[in-house]
């Protein structure tokens, strides 16, 4: 049995994992933990153990970190307690303390003579301190030293405790270790063995807990004829430990103990453990495979950069009810205002910042999607070009970021051009490796608005019963509204439908000159979060309407990508082979904006090749 006041776990989960392991202690107790309902057990204990938490509720006391104890049992208990001021040895209480305190310090004391323990106090040699006891430790044993190993690395204030027992309590593994396999019982029996059991002595007995142990015996027989049930073998390691794993261990364990017996405590004793218990861990880390999402809220998205359309981006996602996290990646002061500013709001999911270099990695993996939206954007007269060659170098690192640490990821684009900057990041994936299988994106769903918009105007009718689907691409240049399918059918004259493409393709530059340069931001972060949440109802398996979203396809022949309607499934974009039916003039219109396509794809990969080239 061992006790150690660990001062924090959150960076320390391999440390302790693999401590606990190699020592197998039958007890465990953990003080000054740190951990919240946000840190799993099977992260941070081997299921072998029976865990017992008492964090501390941050949310109550205002705190950030400390506080919080765990009890890993196999056989016995431990417990600490900390009241500061009292003489455990003689248990005399100072004469300032308070009320709540002495109430406290009262209660051990009866519990420590009703149990018959003794009281160990660990005093503080820091003057500091006021040579107070730092650890209370109350035991019925006798064999009570310091530990020669410690779980993780120890604090030298809170040095760790070891207690040996000499009579180890035994439980007859014959009658408690049968696991039942439940997804492999014949229920159809079982049913019919209930149904025909002799419910009558049952009913009519008079006693209570006579008539409740009948109705166990009839379940617990039914159950044992019909379920079957095998007794799984005994074993220290979790489930997911393949044999591999398992003989890693063992040999840095025997390693350790070659080490420990040696007169010489450095050389290949020492190399050889530190060798075979880096090999385990690296092996686990490939063998183990985190689940699936199943049910909300479990989503993680990360919003790369703090441009004008990250706020409004932040603010829809953190009132869904579909997200867990929402990170912030960007400079540290701008990342920690803008989430310090969104925890302010109520809801299911938490906002935090990264920021760095070196906390790319921990603000991209494991998460479900990506939103790219830093860069510079459009002012009215820039041209393409000169915009692109802007955000070049920008888009390329995030590029390579996303590929290298959660190529899972679904990618949204922001940043301009999409219909460059979504077949670079493509090509870029594609070298590296990775096969987009139309993961990465840029939304449309802001010309879609825009598009209803204009024919409400047009036909005078409420926004709420006309939709208008787009396809194209998602630049103004490229965009086609489908009038053919909107919502009422109704009939457009030639001018109207020019006077509505015309004004739908400078709707941007016409709000830019308005805002005095500032490009229209609510709408095109409206279309983002919307692309995000339809992504993650996908990832959940629940039905969303069809979004136009602009990605890889193969619709069009020769034509590697292209915007149109689709939906999300769980394994990313589902229902992309078909193009909506379209008419005479849309189908030139559309024609047209191939060519354009055809172009920025061809300007994009040249860019990716180029950049690969010198890489190489």
């Amino acid at each position: 049995m061992i006790y150690q006041n660990v001062r924090g776990l959150r960076t320390k989960q391999d440390e302790i994992f693999a401590s606990l392991i190699d020592f197998d202690f039958d007890v465990v107790a953990l003080t000054e933990t740190w951990l919240s309902n946000e840190h799993c057990d099977v992260n941070l204990f081997p299921d072998c153990y029976h865990v017992f938490r008492a964090d501390r509720d941050y949310a109550a006391t205002l705190l950030q970190r400390g506080g919080g104890s765990a009890i890993l049992v196999k056989s016995s208990i431990r417990c600490d307690f900390n009241v500061s001021g009292v003489c455990w040895s003689t248990r005399s209480l100072p004469a300032n303390i308070g009320f709540y305190a002495k109430c406290k310090a009262r209660s051990v004391f009866d519990f420590v003579d009703m149990m018959n323990l003794d009281v160990f106090t660990h005093e503080s040699t820091d003057p500091s301190f006021c040579n107070n006891g730092l650890d209370l430790i109350l035991t019925n044993c006798r064999i009570f030293t310091r530990a020669a190993e410690a779980l993780v690395c120890p604090d030298k204030f809170h040095p760790p405790f070891e207690i040996g027992f000499l009579e180890v309590a035994t439980v007859d593994v014959a009658e408690t270790g049968l696991v039942f396999r439940y997804d492999r019982g014949d229920y159809r029996a079982l049913y019919d063995d209930v149904r025909f059991a002799d419910w009558c002595n049952v009913l009519l007995t008079v006693d209570l807990e006579e008539s409740v142990l009948g109705l166990q015996k009839i379940i617990t027989a039914a159950i044992d004829k019909h379920v079957p049930a095998f007794r799984p073998k005994s074993t220290k390691f979790p489930p997911w430990f393949n044999r591999n794993i398992v003989n890693l261990l063992k040999r840095k364990k025997a390693a350790h103990r070659r080490f420990k017996s040696s007169d010489l405590k450095t050389g290949i004793n020492m190399r050889t453990g530190r060798i075979l218990m880096s090999s385990a861990k690296c092996v686990s880390k490939k063998t183990v495979k985190l689940p699936s999402i199943k049910s909300p809220p479990n989503a993680k998205v990360t919003i790369w950069g703090s441009s004008f359309l990250t706020k409004t981006i932040l603010l829809d996602l953190k009132m869904s009810p579909l997200l867990e996290e929402i990170r912030i990646f960007d400079e540290k002061p701008k990342a920690v205002k803008l989430a310090n500013d969104l925890n302010q709001i109520e809801s299911t999911s938490v906002a935090r910042p990264f920021y760095g270099s070196y906390q790319i990695g921990f603000a991209l993996e494991d998460v479900d999607v990506i939103v790219l939206a830093a860069g510079h954007f459009p002012v009215p007269g820039q041209k393409k070009n000169i915009l692109f060659k802007r955000n070049l170098p920008i888009v390329l690192d995030m590029a390579y970021e996303c590929a290298h640490h959660n190529p899972t990821a679904a990618v949204v684009v922001l940043t301009p051009p999409g219909t460059r900057n979504v077949p670079m990041i493509s090509e870029l994936y594609g070298k590296i490796g990775i096969n987009d299988g139309g993961q990465i994106m840029s939304p449309m769903y802001h010309y879609e608005m825009v598009a209803c918009k204009l024919v409400c105007e047009t036909l005078r009718l409420p926004a709420s019963v006309v939709s208008v689907p787009v396809v194209g691409g998602c630049c103004p240049d490229t965009i086609i509204p489908v009038f053919s399918l909107a919502t009422p059918q109704n009939e457009f004259s030639k001018m109207e439908m020019e006077n509505i493409l015309t004004s739908l393709r400078k709707s941007h530059e016409k709000v830019s000159i308005q805002q005095k340069g500032r490009p229209p931001s609510l709408s095109v972060a409206l279309a983002a979060s919307k692309l995000v949440q339809d992504i993650v109802l996908g990832r959940f398996a629940m039905e969303q309407e069809p979004c136009s979203v602009f990605l890889k396809s193969d619709v069009i022949m020769n034509v590697k990508y292209l915007g149109a309607p689709v939906s999300f499934g769980p394994g990313g974009v589902q229902h992309n082979k078909l193009l909506p039916q379209l008419t005479d003039k849309e189908m030139k219109m559309l024609g047209e904006a191939v060519v354009i396509l055809q172009k920025d794809a061809k300007i994009a990969e040249a860019a990716a090749s180029a950049r690969w080239n010198e890489f190489e």
